[in-house]
C-alpha cells in the first residue's frame, strides 16, 4: 500500500484537488464523518462541485503517483457517487502501450460502492504522474463522498515493515503461527525498522501483558523477540519473506492479490470473481468463457421469486424449460434485422412443433409476410388479366389473359395439394354481366380459369381468386 491512511484517520492520505482550470468550482475537503459513512475512521473526504469552470470533466482528486518501468498500480476507492455520474481515470505519460482499465463498473449508484482501477506499465517510454480521477455528469451542483481511497504498488513495496494505529504495513511477513486475542497500540507505532526473532524491545512501554499488547509507545530501530506471549501473539518464528502457518483464523483477509492452493470459506463477498479454464462451480465446469455441465442428469437452474413467477431449466425429466409469468410476459423476443428470426422450430419423425391452448392474436402489419398452410394467396384479377391487388405469401403467383375469358395463373407451389376458389364480378369489358368462373386445368405450377356468360360463352370480366392448401417449403 503506497498511501497508508486510506480511511483518512489523520490526513487526506496524499490526495489533492484535481482541477486543471483552477478556480473554486471544485472543492476537495477532509471532514468529520456523518452517520452512514463506512469504515473505522472518524473522518472522510468529500468532493463538492458548485458549478463553474473545471477540467477535465467536473474536476476530482488525485494521488499524482509517479509511474516507472514495469510498475503495476491498483487504485481502490469506496465512494458514494450520484446516479448519472461516473468516475474517470487520467494520467500523464505512462510509458509505451500501458494497460489501463477499470476492474469494476465506474458508474455512480447513489450508495457507497467499491471502484477498482488497474494500471500496468511497459518497460519503455516516458514515465510521469498518474492516478488522477475526475467525475463527470450533468453540469449541476453535486457532491461525492469518499470513505476509502489508496493505491497499491504490486511490484515494489515502498515501505519497510511497521505497525501504527492504522494497521500493519510490510513487504513480507513470515510466521509459523500468529494468535492474538487483542492487540492495542497507543499513538506511537512500531517504527520503520526490522523485526527479528531474537527479542522485542519496548522503549517506552509500561508492559507487554498476556491477553493484549498495551503501550503508550513502542519505537525501536529493531524489534527482536525470543517469544511473543501466549494469548497476545503466539508464534514459533517470524521470518522475512512469507507468512507460513498450518492455519490462520481471522474474520477477513483484504489484499490486492491473494494466492493459495485452496480457500475454504462459508461466504465470499467480492465485486469481481475471475475463474480460469478447468475450474468447477458445484457440478459445473468452466470451459473457456462458458459454464458447462454434461454428466449430471439432475443439473438444473431455478429462478423462482414466487410460485406464480418462475423460470426452471431441467427441473424434471419431462420438461427441459418451464416458465410461468402470472401478470407478466413469459418470453419477449425482438429482432430488428431483415435477416433476424425470433423463433425457429423443427419437429421431425412425426413430432409436434406447437401445441397451444387459450386465446390467440396474430397481427400482420402492412408489407409483412404471411406464409402458412390454409389460404396461401388471394388476388383480384382485372378483365385484362393484370393483378389489381393481392394478399398472402404462401406462394408467388402471376396472371395472364391468354384468350377471351381465358386466364392463366402461374404459381411456384410445385405440388397439387391445393384448391382454388373463383368469385366472379359483373364487371366485364362489354358492361355488367351475369358470369361465372370455372377451373379447366390445374397443374403443380399453374392453372387455367375460364369466365363465361351463360348465354354468350367466354367473355372478359374481373374475378377474385383464392388458392388454399399446403404452402411450399
Amino acid at each position: 500500500m503506497k498511501y497508508a491512511d486510506p480511511y483518512f484517520r489523520t490526513s487526506a492520505n496524499s490526495t489533492g484537488l484535481y482541477n486543471n482550470s483552477g478556480g473554486t468550482a471544485g472543492i476537495w475537503e477532509r471532514l468529520a464523518k456523518p452517520a452512514g459513512v463506512p469504515g473505522p475512521s472518524s473522518y472522510y473526504m468529500r468532493y463538492r462541485y458548485t458549478v463553474g469552470t473545471t477540467s477535465p470533466n467536473r474536476g476530482g482528486f488525485t494521488f499524482s503517483t509517479t509511474t516507472y518501468r514495469n510498475c503495476e498500480y491498483i487504485a481502490r476507492i469506496i465512494a458514494k457517487i450520484p446516479v448519472g455520474y461516473t468516475i474517470n481515470y487520467h494520467a500523464n505519460s505512462q510509458g509505451n502501450n500501458p494497460i489501463a482499465g477499470w476492474l469494476t463498473p465506474n458508474t455512480g449508484t447513489g450508495s457507497y460502492t467499491e471502484y477498482v482501477f488497474r494500471l500496468k506499465c511497459s518497460d519503455s517510454g516516458t514515465f510521469s504522474t498518474s492516478m488522477f480521477f475526475s467525475f463527470n455528469g450533468a453540469n449541476a451542483a453535486f457532491t461525492v463522498e469518499v470513505a476509502y481511497a489508496t493505491v497499491f504498488d504490486t511490484v515494489a513495496n515502498d515501505r519497510t515493515t511497521y505497525i501504527d494505529s492504522n494497521g500493519v504495513y510490510t513487504g513480507t511477513l513470515i510466521a509459523r503461527q500468529i494468535t492474538a486475542t487483542n492487540v492495542v497500540f497507543g499513538t506511537a507505532n512500531i517504527g520503520d525498522a526490522t523485526i527479528t526473532n531474537a527479542k522485542i524491545s519496548a522503549v517506552d512501554a509500561a508492559k507487554i501483558s498476556t491477553g493484549y499488547l498495551s503501550a503508550a509507545r513502542i519505537a525501536a530501530l529493531a524489534i527482536t523477540s525470543d517469544k511473543i506471549a501466549t494469548n497476545a501473539i503466539t508464534a514459533a518464528k517470524i521470518a522475512a519473506g512469507t507468512i507460513t502457518s498450518d492455519k490462520i483464523n481471522i474474520t477477513s483477509i483484504r489484499a490486492a492479490i491473494l494466492t493459495a492452493d485452496a480457500i475454504a470459506a462459508l461466504t465470499i463477498t467480492t465485486g469481481k470473481l475471475n475463474v480460469t479454464n478447468g475450474a468447477t462451480i458445484g457440478g459445473w465446469k468452466v470451459e473457456g468463457n462458458s459454464l458447462s455441465i454434461k454428466s449430471a442428469a439432475s443439473a438444473k437452474i431455478l429462478v423462482e421469486p414466487t410460485g406464480g413467477r418462475f423460470l426452471r431449466i431441467n427441473d424434471n425429466s419431462s420438461e427441459l424449460l418451464s416458465i410461468r409469468a402470472d401478470g407478466a410476459t413469459g418470453i419477449n423476443i425482438y429482432t430488428q434485422s431483415t435477416t433476424g428470426k425470433c423463433l425457429i422450430m423443427h419437429a421431425q419423425t412425426g413430432g409436434m412443433a406447437v401445441e397451444s391452448y387459450g386465446n390467440h392474436i396474430f397481427y400482420q402489419r402492412p408489407g409483412e409476410t404471411w406464409n402458412a398452410p390454409g389460404t396461401l394467396w388471394a388476388a383480384r384479377i382485372s378483365a385484362g388479366g393484370s393483378i389489381e391487388n393481392y394478399w398472402g405469401n404462401g406462394c408467388t403467383a402471376s396472371a395472364t389473359r391468354i384468350g377471351i375469358g381465358q386466364y392463366r395463373i402461374n404459381h411456384d407451389l410445385g405440388h397439387l395439394s391445393y384448391f382454388v376458389m373463383i368469385t366472379c364480378t359483373p364487371y366485364s369489358t362489354t358492361g355488367n354481366k351475369w358470369v361465372f368462373g370455372m377451373i379447366v386445368e390445374k397443374q403443380d405450377r399453374s392453372l387455367i380459369v375460364h369466365i363465361l356468360d351463360t348465354n354468350k360463352g367466354n367473355l372478359d370480366a374481373a374475378f377474385e381468386i383464392a388458392i388454399i392448401g399446403r404452402n411450399r417449403i
